[in-house]
């Protein structure tokens, strides 16, 4: 006879947690279980995807008429659920897969249909829903001008970009930076989970040696650069001597070439109190030697093989 041990001396510390979920959060907790599972009343990250994991989905399906059937889609299993469950063994395994995550398939749907509104585009293709703020000029050889009329849209893109030269540079530029803001944003989140379950288990060693030069490090390097995407937004290029200039180039100039500064994106003409900031911010990471000299280790993620059989255990 084999007994079983109801008390390993792993866990001996530390007891298993049981996670109660309704059906609607159950899907984003497998989300989170990929990755690894919480430990003891430590947070669960998986609230956070209740609303980051669909928008960041939403970011890259972006369009407004799939969106809508994918919405209907996920509608329909989600009303016909109680018949689906009863015959879920004979859906097969992709109508199944979507069965099991219908609920994180509608949230998907609903915010792939407000970014395709701000990216304007449904089915590939762009309507005027909320008017235009451009007018048509002159036709010059092959080209047409359009010429602003210095009240833009009340929400998302104006339909005229889609038939410009650079539209498609303008695009992708926008959801790319769009994306590094959420991604960020994101992962910000988990530090600051991270900080937290650090300060509940009273680990102050591994807070001040992990957590806050990771949220240092975080904040200084990618907040300058969500930071310097906001300011190029907002900043009015007509009539400057100098193109605005490119964050990825700026970003490995940081690097490559610390303090050179091409095009300014802020302060004198000659970049000079942009250089100084840069050369700063590559210079910070320094000044943690403890984040380095200690091994990586996972602090807030129990390993897949930890997990029970008797009950949904983390």
């Amino acid at each position: 006879t084999v007994e079983a041990d109801p008390a390993p001396e792993k866990w001996a510390a530390r007891p298993p947690t049981y996670l109660r979920l309704n059906r609607f959060a159950r899907s984003f907790q497998n989300v989170s279980d990929s990755y690894g599972t919480p430990h003891y009343e430590h947070a669960n990250p998986a609230y956070t995807y209740l609303s980051t994991f669909p928008f960041l989905f939403a970011v890259m399906f972006g369009d407004l008429g799939h969106g809508v059937w994918l919405t209907i889609i996920s509608l329909l299993l989600v009303c016909f659920e109680k018949r689906l469950a009863a015959t879920r063994g004979g859906l097969g395994d992709i109508l199944g897969m979507l069965f099991a995550g219908r609920y994180l398939l509608l949230t998907m749907s609903l915010f792939s249909c407000i970014t395709g509104l701000i990216y304007n585009d449904t089915f590939g293709l762009a309507f005027p829903w909320f008017g235009t703020s451009y007018t048509w000029g002159t036709v010059t050889k092959s080209k047409q001008t359009a010429d602003f009329s210095g009240v833009p849209v009340p929400f998302g893109m104006d339909y005229t970009w889609r038939m410009a030269d650079n539209s498609m540079v303008f695009t992708n530029s926008f959801k790319m930076k769009t994306s590094i803001v959420l991604g960020v944003a994101h992962m910000l989140i988990g530090l600051v989970l991270e900080v937290f379950n650090f300060v509940h288990d009273r680990n102050w060693l591994d807070l001040i040696c992990f957590a806050v030069p990771e949220l240092v490090i975080m904040v200084s390097l990618f907040g300058y650069l969500i930071f310097c995407i906001f300011l190029k937004w907002f900043t009015d290029w007509t009539g400057r001597t100098h193109e605005a200039p490119s964050l990825t180039s700026m970003l490995i100039n940081m690097f490559l070439s610390p303090g050179q500064i091409d095009h300014p994106l802020y302060g004198d003409a000659e970049g000079a109190l942009q250089g100084q900031i840069q050369v700063i911010i590559r210079r910070h990471r320094r000044y943690w030697p403890c984040h380095a000299a200690l091994p990586q280790t996972s602090h807030h993620l129990r390993p897949r093989e930890a997990r029970t059989e008797g009950g949904r255990h983390s």
